[in-house]
Parts: structure tokens; sequence; C-alpha cells
């Protein structure tokens, strides 16, 4: 699989998946101009468990941005009155 096969089939970035081939987190070959990535490595059981904290991570931050956004325009609606 591509780089962005694998984010896709693991609900990651691509930049994420670059960075754990760059960092030997997860295992690739080089192939041609293109980095190849073994399905057998997308079901590594530890491979899983980071695409899931990488997610969950990813959900939270923008919960916070979200969260941070609707104080900004309650603080807004105050100032205003």
């Amino acid at each position: 699989m591509t780089i962005r096969q694998t984010a896709e089939a693991l609900g990651l970035k691509v930049r994420t998946i670059r960075e754990w081939v760059k960092t030997d987190r997860i295992k690739a070959e080089k192939v041609g101009n293109y980095w190849v990535i073994p399905e057998s490595e997308i079901e590594r059981e530890e491979i899983k468990e980071r695409a899931n904290k990488g997610r969950e991570h990813s959900r939270r931050i923008k919960e916070s941005i979200e969260l941070g956004m609707r104080e900004c325009d309650r603080q807004d609606s105050e100032e205003s009155i």
C-alpha cells in the first residue's frame, strides 16, 4: 500500500504515516519514487493502537478548539450587550 492508502486505511493523515516511515515506526520499502507499506504492517496490533491513539488525540484537540471558539463567541456576545 502507498503512504496515502495506508493513511486512509488507518484514518490518519499522510504526514503522520510519512513520519512513522521516517522514524521506523512502520516498515516500508522504497519502490521507485514511492514508499510501499506491506498490509501485514497495517494489521500489526501496535500500529492499530498507535492509529487509535492518534485519532483520539486529534478528536480531543478538535473538541478543545471548538470549546474555545464557543467561549470566545459567548464573551463577544456578552461584550456587545
